[in-house]
């Protein structure tokens, strides 16, 4: 898979993962240090930066449209 970066990778996984689920996914992260600062909220399907990798202003810690 291709993606801007590390931590849009988690937030793809994520949703792709949770697409269709009838219960809340579950991501266990053994270390958050040892990943972006970002991850946490790419998971949680939250805005990680006040831009996205398209270039669009987004609020950061916001939820992502559409998912969930």
């Amino acid at each position: 898979a291709f993606a801007a970066s590390g931590t849009d990778l988690h937030l793809i996984s994520a949703q792709l993962a949770s697409h269709g689920a009838s219960m809340p996914t579950l991501v266990v992260m053994i270390d958050a240090a040892e990943t972006g600062s970002g991850v946490p909220a790419a998971l949680a399907g939250r805005h990680f930066s006040s831009r996205t990798a398209l270039g669009e202003s987004v609020i950061e810690g916001s939820a992502i449209a559409g998912d969930g």
